[in-house]
């Protein structure tokens, strides 16, 4: 919930200032929160916001940092308030607090059990990438290295180079990046998208899709020479 919770203190704040909110993907279940912020906000919800979008990327140093600079700072001012934070990034830039509260947790509670849909303010266009699934359960069991087999396999995929260059692809685009899941991500496809298949059956489904949308379609492999293209201009 961290990334809309911040957009919507900060916002709830300055409901007449005409901004574009950018906002890391997340999972919530329903809150006031989430209904004001985007009711009186513009926002623009990113899927691995954190690695192929900037201002995102940058949003996460910053609160790194900051957690860097409290630890280190002497022992007075190492407690998280609006004090020690303008200590800690004086001459850099100006700091700006508001607190959640108690006052507030009605607004950050749950109000039901729905999950928040945020497919319409998705950021687009929008890489997908699909690949087929080939189990390794019980391969090479006696290397002492092997991955764990029950690791998700978002983030077994994150290690491979073709979707690595899908994600640089994505953020020298300024696009979003997501892995397609064929149960959720087909009311999320529209035109101008870009599919990255990978395997048989990803293909079948990367040429069903362009069948019913406007969609650009790449071959895993084929990812890095558009990224050749782009850094040759």
């Amino acid at each position: 919930m961290f990334s809309y919770i911040s957009a919507w203190n900060y916002k709830r704040r300055r409901r007449e200032e005409d901004s574009q909110l950018i906002i890391d993907s997340f999972g919530s279940k329903e809150t006031i929160a989430w209904r004001d912020l985007t009711k009186f906000s513009k926002i623009s919800v990113v899927t691995h916001g954190d690695e192929v979008h900037p201002l995102i990327s940058f949003a996460d140093i910053i609160a790194f940092l900051t957690d860097v600079k409290l630890y280190n700072a002497e022992i007075p001012n190492r407690k998280l308030n609006a004090q020690n934070l303008e200590k800690a990034w004086s001459g850099v830039f100006d700091v700006d607090c508001a607190y959640i509260d108690s006052t507030r947790i009605k607004k950050i509670a749950w109000i039901n059990n729905d999950h928040i849909d945020f497919s319409k303010y998705l950021l687009k266009p929008t890489i997908f990438f699909i690949s087929d699934d080939i189990s390794a359960a019980g391969i090479n069991e006696e290397v002492t290295s092997v991955p764990d087999v029950s690791m998700k396999k978002g983030k077994r995929m994150m290690a491979l180079e073709p979707v690595k260059n899908a994600i640089d692809l994505a953020a020298r685009k300024g696009y979003s990046f997501k892995f397609y899941d064929p149960y959720i991500d087909v009311k999320n496809v529209s035109d101008g998208d870009i599919v990255v298949y990978m395997g048989e059956k990803s293909k079948q489904l990367a040429k069903y899709l362009e069948d019913g949308f406007d969609v650009k379609l790449y071959r895993a492999k084929d990812v890095k020479r558009e990224l050749s293209s782009l850094h040759d201009c």
